[in-house]
């Protein structure tokens, strides 16, 4: 189809309406790399974004601050829910998928779409979490916070809190901080009642991280840490470790 009018149909009132009707909405953006148009979505919180050519369903999705789901990642889902929680980033082209059909006798698969006896389910990522691309997240696979989730990988349980995850179906392989760097990032990223103690990080590394390695890095030059700085002002990310000194 010719670029033009591909443009010119998928940004017309038509179009936007009829998908609005269907429950997915097609957030396009010809001119630039972010979409800012977030409002159609249950919840959006400050620097919430989403890029070119997502499809997602608005009214089952939340978005918190300082969020972005990138070019070409899908949502599926009739009434699932999605939660996105601050500082996450979803990479391209991904697939999230909340709920499951059931087979059910004398219904047809195609007939699929009207959603007989589906299971709603919900899937929350929690905060700071990074997502490779092309991953595939199905029904009950919350993500906890900080995980990291290796491009490609099929998710369908639970991850824990700092875990790097790869494969299909994804498993753990490392962590992506040490108990120490974890307590002087959430240091910078959350207020103190936000922070996991010391204690829950022990309990936790000791159920799933023993003998793995940490990925991250605490190290980071003059030039880029001024870079961080400016970007963290210019979007209103608080740096939580200045009121503690």
């Amino acid at each position: 189809m010719n670029r033009k009018l591909k443009y010119f149909i998928e940004n017309s009132l038509a179009f936007r309406l009829c998908s609005r009707v269907v429950g997915v909405y097609k957030f396009v953006n010809q001119h630039g790399y972010d979409c800012t148009d977030v409002r159609q979505l249950a919840q959006h919180g400050i620097d919430a974004r989403i890029q070119q050519n997502c499809e997602i369903v608005p009214q089952n999705l939340y978005m918190e601050d300082h969020t972005r789901l990138s070019i070409m990642t899908n949502m599926i889902s009739s009434k699932g829910k999605v939660i996105i929680k601050k500082y996450t980033a979803i990479g391209s082209n991904c697939t999230i998928v909340p709920g499951s059909h059931v087979p059910t006798v004398g219904v047809p698969q195609y007939l699929s779409y009207l959603h007989v006896n589906d299971k709603d389910g919900e899937i929350v990522f929690g905060e700071d979490v990074w997502v490779g691309t092309g991953c595939i997240f199905l029904q009950h696979c919350n993500i906890g916070r900080g995980a990291v989730i290796g491009a490609g990988s099929i998710v369908t349980k639970e991850v824990p809190p700092y875990a790097v995850v790869v494969g299909a179906p994804a498993r753990i392989i490392a962590t992506k901080f040490t108990i120490e760097q974890i307590i002087t990032h959430e240091t910078i990223l959350y207020p103190q009642e936000e922070r996991m103690t010391k204690d829950e990080l022990i309990e936790l590394f000791d159920r799933y991280y023993q003998g793995m390695k940490a990925i991250g890095t605490s190290h980071i030059s003059e030039e880029d840490l001024e870079r961080v700085r400016k970007e963290k002002l210019k979007r209103g990310i608080v740096d939580y470790s200045q009121n503690e000194l």
